[in-house]
């Protein structure tokens, strides 16, 4: 899969408009150094938020090539997700199970005009203009198995609901990942762990008559 135009196992900051592999080495270099986490750099948001002496000794661009690259991190999502389980002690087997999320974006303005270019993404390898897309799947990676999956529009927040079934098997724990994909930047995504418990299975009619 290639994003960005750079591939899977590559850095994500490759992406950034006029990195090239070696400016991507001097940052390990950098990283390699380091005395603390906030002074590390693997992502685009890592890039802002790092010191500016180190920002400046590390990027020795011109001003207007630092305008792309400002312009790119800037627009990089950052995003967060909440997971609220409806009714998580009463989950029998076979169930259908809600889950309730929530996702923060942030960065962007609210006005009018400034939604007109609300998750363009930037890119030199996309021909026409193109708006981020999002999904959102719930999965169980021990199976390689989907069991639920939502397209979200791009905004700075959204609340949506998901269902799937509670396995109908023996009861017990159950460990899922929900995943935010991003389609438009590499290292944006998220996974976030989903636990639910799941009781016998709730007794029907005829099991009553009996």
């Amino acid at each position: 899969m290639v994003t960005q135009g750079v591939g899977l196992n590559a850095s994500p900051l490759l992406q950034i408009p006029h990195f090239t592999p070696s400016v991507v080495d001097s940052i390990k270099a950098h990283n390699s150094t380091c005395d603390n986490d906030q002074d590390v750099i693997d992502t685009p948001l890592d890039l802002l938020s790092v010191d500016d002496s180190v920002r400046t000794k590390l990027l020795t661009f011109s001003p207007s090539k630092m305008a792309d690259i400002a312009a790119f991190c800037n627009s990089y999502p950052d995003v967060s997700i909440e997971i609220q389980v409806d009714n998580p002690d009463d989950i029998a087997a076979g169930d259908v199970v809600s889950v309730q999320i929530k996702i923060d974006r942030e960065g962007g303005d609210d006005d009018d005009e400034a939604k007109d270019d609300w998750g363009v993404v930037i890119s030199k390898h996309n021909p026409v203009e193109k708006v981020e897309n999002w999904w959102i799947v719930i999965g169980d990676p021990a199976t390689n198995t989907l069991l639920s999956i939502k397209r979200i529009p791009v905004q700075k927040q959204a609340s949506l609901s998901l269902d799937f079934a509670a396995p109908s098997g023996a009861a017990g724990t159950y460990n899922y990942t929900v995943y935010l994909i991003c389609d438009s930047y590499m290292g944006a995504d998220l996974e976030n762990e989903l636990t639910i418990h799941v009781h016998e299975g709730r007794d029907t009619d005829d099991d009553k008559d009996e």
